[in-house]
């Protein structure tokens, strides 16, 4: 692709992401308390991970069967957490490691705060990302990418690009600093009966 369609399409997964940022804060002033389930929350994650995924090393992209089932943002929050403590804290708090007689395995694991239906992909894409929302500590995270980008993403990308980075960093703001329920309200009910 040339520069331009990768400036094109890096403006419009930002302008998906600020749509759905205020979607979530939007949300939230309206309800009070937003559980971590709500539909603005859930697609705000979704929105954070195509901007994650975008413009990944190759080594780092998922193709075919992989290793540990895991996406191309897991796998730069796998290879982050070996060098950086509050990424290592979410990747532990979502996969953790069991020592198997056959090897090492990872597989997901439940957070200690609730239970999350791993049947559900997208559940399972965005396990991650929710968990650093609810801990409060994906803007650190990002920050933290954003110090070394080279190392992750291609110099296309969003995290790589010295302005859409930071708006991107700063449009985590408002969502990080919001604190989402862990349990059902019946407003929440009345917005996502599921």
């Amino acid at each position: 692709m040339e520069p331009a369609k990768h400036l094109l399409k890096c403006e419009t997964l930002l302008q998906n992401c600020k749509r759905e940022a205020k979607q979530l804060l939007e949300a939230n002033v309206t309800n009070r308390k937003i559980h971590w389930t709500h539909p603005a929350f859930i697609s705000f994650c979704n929105s954070v991970e195509d901007i994650l995924t975008y413009g990944v090393h190759r080594k780092y992209r998922v193709s075919g069967v992989t290793r540990n089932n895991l996406t191309s943002s897991e796998r730069v929050l796998e290879e982050l957490s070996k060098v950086y403590p509050v990424a290592r804290t979410v990747y532990n708090m979502c996969y953790r490691i069991d020592n198997k007689k056959n090897g090492r395995q990872r597989r997901p694991a439940k957070p200690d705060y609730s239970i999350i239906q791993m049947d559900m992909p997208v559940e399972h894409k965005i396990l991650w990302i929710r968990t650093a929302l609810l801990e409060k500590i994906l803007k650190p995270i990002v920050e933290e990418i954003l110090r070394k980008p080279e190392l992750y993403y291609s110099k296309f990308s969003i995290l790589s690009h010295s302005v859409y980075g930071e708006i991107f960093c700063f449009l985590l703001d408002g969502p990080c600093s919001i604190t989402f329920s862990r349990m059902k309200s019946v407003d929440s009910l009345l917005v996502n009966p599921a």
